[in-house]
């Protein structure tokens, strides 16, 4: 058969890598081979694969003829000689299936007749030829040879002697005939080095035992198809009532024996107990994989990663500044491509409005990003609608703020997505593409606003409000919606926040226009903070609104390092001034109602915990803190890691688990529950900054849990998650409650202490300041007696009260008197040696005048 040949119908070529040829259990050689070609494969599994790799897919070729095969297993055949141009080939309709198993046992019942036919037919063959001239065939005569030029290359590489051999003649004595010789090399051209042990340096070996034994591969393949028989998929039981068997309820109340039940009360209660406590319809099969992946087990326990975005037009060598997963849509994933300039590069680029990218990536393509949002600068906060994932917003580095309307563009997605499937077995053989169709969709901002009203510096967080509630248009007040409003399952209102020391509240439905027909959207409401230690403006980095029973209270983290709890709305006085300008209220009566400094630099993410109400994660510098946001010192503070942190985020599934990114390239996992003094996990994800962090989860598939990092080159990684960290332990939330709790108690106990420490220095304090105080009138007064007893000396009379003056002064200055003291024992000592006596105060005017005569 001629190789490449077209394939007939109900055949599909398909070229399988050896990677897939594993997994589906049809290796080349091993499960299929010549002898036994065909194999068959479950529908459903090859679907799921396409759905899960999408165009990486060895199957997503074979997409359209799969889903419309009738049956659950499909027919493969091994093509080993490349007939129809691939490896393999599909028998994608059951005519085609038929007619390849009958061909094939035809073929191989031929096989196995001509076989013994042809034995005979050699035997035949044989006689004949004996038959002839006695058994002996006359020889060719041989022919002439001719020259082809080989013999001039057999030349070339002879080797020919261009000079005359040299004669060496080796003597030796006749008396060293048979004597020992002893070969040596050292004749001093040489210095030995021997091995030392370098202290600096040691390489380590591990030592492996491994056993090889030889064994025959055993295969099992099957040629005939499957049958299913054909069963309900579903039964409902009905119930057997007293009736239907034949007795009547009053006979059976008749033969219970009370006291018997009365000795069986208490067994009753037992196991009515128990069935509330445990659940017994639960399947315990299914419960045994997650016990054998629980935490400590060598079962699935590292982190993987699943797959890798990046386009090398719009997010090579750029900063994946923020990701977000689109909600309601699974395998999609929004990121923010920034350009990754310095200051000075920025500086010399004013004036210039460069285009930036949001891309939205798709798991089905890992190599085309499904759409490209277009901004007018260099976004670092987006966010889609928690209720409508048509919906984004974002702000950009120069302040202002932009959403898309992306319902129209799915819309064209997935009419695309209707004609490719149409014509893909058309393109597959030889039909041609439509390169118009494979270009990337550009979505331009459906609505920017006001750069006079929108924010002076860039935006660094966007938060939407909850459905629950809204702000009211006077006075920034937080109100619930009406029970009649269409609106109640959606929102269209959102928070941004900047280092311009303002958050501004914006509605996608309020917007006017000008005399020229513009558009114009202003924010709704404006909330003007000051900084928390003097003036100047709060410089906001990240931003968390509180939950709607919670008032209407924002939690900020600013570049400083604080966390900050504001409540922006407005009190009388400032509500009835009325005051209003550019489009929107201020809130000047707003008021900061406490903030701590957890951090010595910039906030880089701040979250509540989804399972503890109160607690906040927040992560900058090197260290990353939990608090609780009724208390001013940090709960738990994180030793210093080895480099800077970027990113925190907590889990969704588990309550004591927090993800750390850092700039080396790693992720730390904390397990707060396991160990509090280092992380349980830490995994390489890049070689360059990891720079955010997204997690995904859905409650419908508890087995399955993603985590998106972007780094600082412009590539999106997704983290499959092991099970031992993405399945809560039993009572998990109540053990971090009691956990935090006894911090909290803790820090209550170290606040009390310090007050009362505080209380008892300034105490001491003031006692050493009064035994100065003290300390220096008595001196000035010894100082003063001894400069009285000097002068009254030095006119040659007593002072008066000499002594009651020393009295005092000893009364007063305790010092004094021991120095005088110890003058006195001294002064004794020395005139004892001399032999002199010594003399008393009391006769310092006698050997004053016997010194005088």
């Amino acid at each position: 058969m001629e190789e490449g040949k077209p394939p007939p119908p109900g055949l599909f070529p398909i070229f399988l890598t050896m990677t897939t040829q594993e997994k589906f259990n049809i290796v080349s050689g091993d499960h299929v081979t010549e002898e036994k070609p065909h194999a068959t494969v479950n529908k459903a599994e090859v679907l799921q694969h396409i759905q899960m790799n999408g165009k990486i897919s060895d199957w997503h070729c074979s997409k359209a003829v799969v889903e419309k095969y009738p049956e659950d297993d499909i027919l493969i055949a091994l093509d080993e000689e490349n007939v129809y141009g691939q490896n393999f080939y599909l028998l994608v309709t059951l005519e085609a299936k038929e007619r390849e198993l009958a061909e094939w046992e035809a073929a191989h019942a031929t096989a196995a007749g001509g076989g013994e036919g042809g034995e005979g037919g050699e035997g035949q063959q044989e006689e004949e030829d004996e038959g002839d001239d006695g058994g002996f065939r006359e020889l060719e005569p041989p022919r002439p040879w001719e020259s082809q030029g080989s013999e001039q290359e057999i030349d070339s590489l002879a080797v020919e002697n261009t000079r005359s051999r040299l004669l060496v003649r080796v003597a030796r004595r006749r008396k060293e005939f048979g004597s020992t010789v002893r070969f040596n090399d050292d004749a001093g051209l040489y210095e030995e080095y021997r091995p030392y042990r370098d202290k600096h340096f040691e390489l380590v070996r591990s030592t492996r035992s491994t056993a090889v034994q030889a064994v025959p591969s055993a295969s099992d393949a099957r040629i005939q198809t499957r049958w299913h028989r054909k069963l309900n998929s579903s039964v409902q039981p009905a119930p057997v009532t007293l009736k239907e068997i034949g007795v009547e309820g009053d006979s059976i109340l008749q033969t219970v024996d009370v006291d018997r039940a009365e000795e069986m009360r208490s067994a009753f209660e037992l196991a009515l107990q128990q069935n509330e406590a445990v659940d017994i319809m639960s399947n315990d099969l299914n419960a045994l994989a997650d016990e054998e992946a629980g935490l400590g087990s060598g079962l699935d326990a590292g982190v993987k990663e699943f797959q890798s975005f990046t386009d090398i037009q719009y997010s090579k060598a750029k900063i994946v500044s923020a990701v977000d997963w689109v909600p309601g849509q699974e395998g999609m994933i929004a990121v923010s491509c920034t350009s990754a300039m310095s200051f000075e590069e920025r500086v010399e680029n004013d004036g210039k409005v460069p285009i930036a990218h949001i891309l939205i990536w798709s798991f089905q393509d890992p190599i085309n990003p499904l759409l490209v949002l277009e901004t007018p600068g260099d976004c670092f906060a987006f966010q889609f609608n928690p209720y409508n994932h048509n919906i984004v917003s974002a702000g950009n580095i120069s302040g202002l703020v932009m959403t898309w309307d992306l319902s129209k563009a799915f819309g064209d997605l997935k009419r695309k997505d209707r004609r490719a499937q149409s014509t893909m077995s058309g393109m597959l053989r030889g039909g041609s593409v439509d390169q118009e169709e494979d270009k990337t969709a550009v979505v331009k901002p459906s609505q920017v606003s006001v750069i006079e009203t929108s924010h002076k510096r860039m935006i660094t967080d966007i938060k939407w409000l909850s459905a629950e509630t809204e702000i009211a248009l006077r006075g920034g007040r937080r109100v619930a919606k009406a029970e009649g409003d269409t609106t109640s399952n959606e929102t269209h209102q959102f928070l941004s926040i900047a280092a311009d020391g303002m958050v501004l509240f914006w509605d996608l439905r309020i917007s006017k226009e000008d005399k020229a027909g513009a558009v114009l959207w202003n924010p709704i409401w404006r909330v003007v903070l000051s900084g928390v230690e003097g003036g100047g403006e709060l410089a906001g980095s990240k931003l968390h609104i509180r939950d709607p029973d919670q008032g209407a209270h924002v939690i900020i983290g600013t570049q400083d390092g604080e966390v900050v709890l504001a409540d922006w709305t407005v009190r009388e006085v400032a509500a009835a001034s009325g005051e209003e300008g550019d489009g929107a209220a201020s809130g000047k009566g707003s008021a900061i109602m406490s903030w701590n400094r957890n951090h010595s630099a910039g906030i880089v993410a701040l979250q509540t915990s989804p399972f503890v109400p109160g607690l906040i994660l927040t992560v900058g510098d090197w260290t990353f803190c939990v608090q609780d946001i009724a208390t001013r010192e940090p709960l738990f503070t994180s030793p210093h890691a080895s480099c800077r942190v970027t990113a925190g985020i907590w889990s969704p599934s588990r309550p004591g688990v927090i993800v750390i990114a850092k700039t080396d390239g790693s992720i730390e996992i904390w397990d707060l529950l396991d160990a509090s003094h280092e992380p349980s996990m830490t995994a390489n994800v890049a070689s360059t900054s990891v720079t955010s962090l997204q997690f995904w989860s859905n409650p419908d598939r508890p087995r399955q849990q993603y985590l998106a990092a972007g780094d600082s080159y412009g590539t999106l990684h997704v983290l499959e998650i092991p099970a031992n960290l993405r399945k809560e332990l039993p009572a998990e939330s109540q053990l971090l409650q009691t956990l935090f709790q006894r911090e909290a108690q803790r820090v209550d106990y170290i606040r009390d202490r310090m007050q009362i420490r505080g209380t008892e220095l300034v105490k001491m304090r003031q006692l050493e300041e009064e035994q100065a105080a003290a300390e220096e009138e008595a001196r000035a007064a010894a100082e003063a007696a001894a400069e009285a007893r000097t002068q009254a000396l030095a006119q040659g009379g007593e002072p008066e009260n000499s002594g009651q003056a020393e009295e005092e002064e000893a009364e007063l200055d305790p010092d004094v008197a021991a120095l005088e003291d110890e003058y006195k024992k001294l002064a004794a000592e020395v005139c004892k040696q001399l032999g002199i006596k010594p003399q008393s105060k009391s006769g310092d005017g006698e050997s004053k005048a016997e010194e005088a005569k």
